[in-house]
């Protein structure tokens, strides 16, 4: 019997290699029409002008807090509020930027970000849509939100934010291996964020007025990163694309059947309400320990009964934010209950509907075994 998976690589290998063949044929690897495709179609899925293609999802995020200084015009660190349940690449690109996270700790039904839990102050806020949730903006409309949704790639109502971030890396729900984009509404921050990418070389505009008669294509306006994707990476995302409406309502079909499928053997365990299930995406399906459970003992069981799973990101207890801010689980409880009691299963679209049966056994089985 076959394990049961987090994630697939699902990849038409013959498309793949055809869009490969086109861009290597075209001798442009660094920046060609597959970019420009690519950009426009995640641009245009999520209601946005444009899309910028860049090497990661972490990537994306960063690029995102410095076009959030250029907007806001602070001659300081920006205050970004931050959910305290994450994966960590969230708090390093705001650690990344010089900027200032402003933990807040999640709702226990969305495991995303509570704004009612949140300080007043802040100046930007980077909500997360957790597993493929859409959280949505915080209540002072006026605030610049950064909508990580690196795990909600398609979801039609991930499209909240002032610049909207996605991650294709290979355990999410389409992949380019690596890779990441931002899309956004705002011309001259995408002028910006184009230039920032490319080493802060100057985007667009009249390079003559400056350098005299010569065209001077390294003319340097910022400090800048290197962090454009490129054509290849493109290429495969184009081929994902593909999939993409195809392979959300398979997952959601099957997210659905393990929630049948956990309440009809009365697993001991906190599983998403009907209203995460109607609007998330499911990159992957949360679930949630009682205390009297070890976590460790529920994981392991499952992985020798064939189902493979993981901790639902614990954020504040990683030993780096605790050399950073020391021990601050214990100011965000709802956190720090699933820093030590969440996990998620797969419920990806190659799995059937027997699968979902399989992982809601196994996880009844693991509990009791754990107890």
């Amino acid at each position: 019997m076959s394990r049961l998976t987090i994630g697939i690589l699902d990849i038409d290998k013959d498309d793949v290699l055809r869009r490969i063949k086109t861009v290597l044929d075209s001798g442009f690897l660094s920046s060609g029409k597959e970019i420009v495709e690519f950009e426009y179609k995640v641009a245009q899925l999520h209601q946005k002008s444009f899309g910028i293609f860049v090497n990661s999802g972490q990537s994306a995020l960063e690029v995102a807090l410095e076009l959030a200084k250029e907007h806001l015009k602070k001659d300081r660190p920006l205050k970004v509020l931050v959910p305290a349940t994450t994966y960590a690449a969230t708090l390093w690109a705001i650690i990344n930027t010089g900027n200032i996270p402003v933990f807040c700790d999640i709702d226990s039904n969305t495991f995303c970000i509570d704004y009612t839990k949140a300080p007043e102050e802040y100046d930007v806020a980077l909500p997360v849509d957790l597993c493929g949730y859409p959280v949505g903006r915080p209540p002072n409309k006026d605030v610049f939100v950064i909508e990580d949704a690196c795990e909600a790639i398609g979801n039609p109502k991930c499209t909240y934010g002032d610049i909207v971030c996605f991650s294709f890396y290979v355990s999410h729900i389409i992949t380019t291996g690596n890779g990441g984009m931002l899309c956004l509404n705002n011309v001259h921050l995408e002028s910006y964020a184009r230039s920032y990418i490319a080493h802060g070389r100057r985007y667009g505009g009249d390079f003559t007025k400056h350098t005299g008669e010569w065209v001077d294509r390294f003319f340097f306006d910022k400090v800048g990163v290197s962090y454009r994707g490129d054509c290849l990476h493109a290429a495969l995302g184009l081929s994902q694309l593909e999939k993409l409406l195809d392979i959300i309502p398979i997952r959601k079909r099957n997210a659905v059947e393990l929630l049948y499928q956990l309440k009809e053997y009365k697993a001991p365990v906190q599983w998403p309400s009907q209203e995460y299930l109607d609007d998330c995406v499911f990159q992957f399906f949360p679930l949630v320990l009682e205390d009297n459970v070890d976590r460790t003992t529920v994981l392991k069981d499952l992985f020798i009964r064939g189902v493979d799973s993981r901790v639902l990101f614990p954020l504040t207890t990683q030993p780096a934010v605790k050399t950073l801010y020391g021990d601050i689980s214990q100011n965000y409880p709802v956190s720090a209950k699933i820093n030590t009691q969440g996990f998620i299963v797969g419920c990806h679209q190659h799995m059937t509907m027997e699968d979902m049966e399989r992982i809601a056994l196994r996880v009844r089985e693991a509990i009791r075994y754990a107890t």
